[in-house]
Parts: structure tokens; C-alpha cells; sequence
């Protein structure tokens, strides 16, 4: 009987298994620990020309009339931003007249802001556009004229006119 009473009071293999892994020692108590991550981007005000096309009056024989063309471009500045566009009289400029060149002649042209050709954009106050940035391109139309002048020698007349945007 000495026996029978050693083996009912020790436990059975199973259950010291079970034991040692841990199974019969109840609950886990969880722990957490939070804390906060910034996101953070900082904007600051800016501006873009995007997406520009020339201004371009074509292929004529003379300039006995008048020849009109439109170019373009968009200005992309910060959402609220006001800013200011301007137009160079372009490179080969004599004094304000604007002027196309190939090999040392010229032919005169203007450009507008508005489409009745009547104000016209340069870089002088009172001749500059005027706007305030909403985060999206704004398109903007430059209209060009070529009034009626003597007609220069055959050949393909240039002129690099620079945009400037001021914000």
C-alpha cells in the first residue's frame, strides 16, 4: 500500500509537463507603452512657370498686315500667395520696341495681356499681371501682334522673351 499512496501524491508526467510550460500558472498580465509620433511638413511660399508654348506668328511672305498669334504658359504658386508676372521686351529689344532678328535684321512685334491687344505686358509697373496662388496651375494667354512694316530679308525671326514671376 506504501507504494499506492507514493503514486497517488505525485503527479502524473502529463501534468508536470503542463506545469512546466507554464499552462497551469494562469493569466499573462499584458504591458503597454504608448507615446506620440509628429508628422510634420513645413510649406513655404513658391511659385512655377509650367507648360509653356510660344508665341507663334506662322510662315508669310510679307507684312503688309497685320498678323496676330497667342502663346501661353501656367504660373503654380502656394495656395493665397499673391504674385506678380512679368514679360522682358526679349532679346533683341531697342529700347522698348520689341524685335524677332535672324542674321542682323529685324521685325517688330508686340505682346498684350488682354485679348483686344490693348494692354500691353512688360516689366514695368502698371504693365505687369497681378495674381494670388490657389495651390493649382492658372493658365495664362500672352497675345501677340506683328503690325504692318517693311519686309525683311527671308529667314526664320527669333526672340527670347523671359517670364518672371515675383511672390
Amino acid at each position: 500500500m506504501l507504494s499506492l499512496s507514493w503514486a497517488a501524491s505525485r503527479p502524473s508526467s502529463a501534468a508536470a509537463i503542463l506545469l512546466a510550460a507554464g499552462i497551469f500558472s494562469g493569466p499573462a498580465s499584458a504591458q503597454t507603452a504608448t507615446a506620440d509620433l509628429q508628422v510634420r511638413m513645413q510649406i513655404t511660399g513658391g511659385c512655377a512657370i509650367e507648360n509653356v508654348a510660344p508665341v507663334d506668328f506662322g510662315t508669310e511672305a510679307l507684312l503688309t498686315e497685320e498678323f496676330e498669334a497667342t502663346g501661353s504658359f501656367d504660373v503654380r504658386c502656394t495656395n493665397a500667395l499673391p504674385y506678380d508676372v512679368a514679360l522682358s521686351n526679349g532679346a533683341n529689344a531697342a529700347g522698348e520696341v520689341r524685335r524677332m532678328a535672324a542674321a542682323g535684321e529685324f521685325i517688330e512685334y508686340e505682346l498684350y495681356s488682354n485679348a483686344g491687344r490693348t494692354i500691353v505686358w512688360g516689366d514695368d509697373t502698371g504693365e505687369i499681371v497681378e495674381g494670388t496662388g490657389n495651390g493649382v496651375a492658372q493658365p495664362y494667354t500672352v497675345y501677340g501682334e506683328v503690325p504692318p512694316q517693311t519686309t525683311p530679308t527671308a529667314g526664320l525671326y527669333t526672340d527670347t522673351v523671359t517670364i518672371t514671376v515675383t511672390y
